[in-house]
Formats: C-alpha cells, structure tokens, sequence
C-alpha cells in the first residue's frame, strides 16, 4: 500500500499491549519534518562534559503530539470488551462525538499506558519496533526458545 502524504490522512496503527493481552489501535497523524528534528535533538542533552539520554521522555511527549484518538472498546461473540481502554470497567472514547467520550482521555491514557504511547512514537519517529499484525498464523503453536544456561565466574 503506497503512503499517504495529505496531511489531513488519519493513520491507524495497532499496538501489542503485554498487559492487558489485546491489541489497542491508536489513531494519529504523522508528524512533521520539524517534528521529527526537534524529536532526534531532544533525545540528547549535551551540557559541558555532561551528556543526558532523554529517550523515553521525548519517546512520550513527540507521541502525545501526534496520537488524536484510539479504537473504543468493543464487544466481541463472547459479549467480553477487546481492545481500547477501560476506567473502573466502564469504556470509554476520544471521540468527541461518542457517548463515552472523556475530555481527560489523553491524561487517563498517559498515567497508566505511557507505554503504548511510547512505543507508538519509537515506530512513527525511529521506525523501530513492530506494530500489532492480527493477519500472522494465530493457530500456529510456536516452540518457545529454551534459556541458555549462563555461567557466572568467580568474581563477577
């Protein structure tokens, strides 16, 4: 699929959250070329002979820019809630226009999941990571990778 270069495209992208073991699908634009500058220049702060990583602090703040919305919550055959986000078991929206719309939506988000926030903007911006891909061999058992034994020296 080529890429859409309007600035008015609405992108989507699902996310493989680890916790709550579902795929939470955000919505956003893509971010500008100043955008991106500023994001690779805030990653590293050089003040004399001190140099700070600031990664994960720019990872969420360029993330938060770009991110306009998430999938609501839906009820799958089993009438059990996937995807999107949930406060006190109640789903809730970003979109303005739902019911379940919560102005602090972004604040809820950020306080618990800056995690998907964070790895959202490693793709977008650095082109790392790998985005939620529901077409892979679900049915496919895979064999886990046993640990290798690691010996520890004396002294070490």
């Amino acid at each position: 699929m080529p890429r859409d270069v309007s600035k008015s495209t609405q992108n989507r992208m699902g996310i493989a959250d680890s916790i709550s073991d579902d795929t939470i699908v955000w919505l956003y634009r893509l971010p500008s070329t100043e955008e991106r500058i500023l994001y690779r220049k805030q990653q590293t702060q050089i003040k004399g002979q001190k140099v700070k990583i600031k990664t994960t602090e720019v990872q969420l703040k360029f993330g938060k820019k770009i991110i306009t919305g998430f999938e609501k919550s839906v009820k799958n055959a089993e009438g059990e809630l996937e995807g999107g986000f949930v406060k006190d078991d109640v789903p809730f929206s970003s979109d303005k226009k739902d019911k379940d719309y919560r102005e602090d939506w972004m604040d809820l988000v950020e306080e618990t999941s800056s995690d998907l926030i964070i790895q959202l903007a490693a793709i977008v911006f650095d082109g790392t990571g790998k985005a939620s891909d529901d077409d892979e061999d679900e049915g496919e058992d895979k064999e886990p990778v046993p640990l290798q034994k690691e010996e520890i020296l004396p002294g070490t």
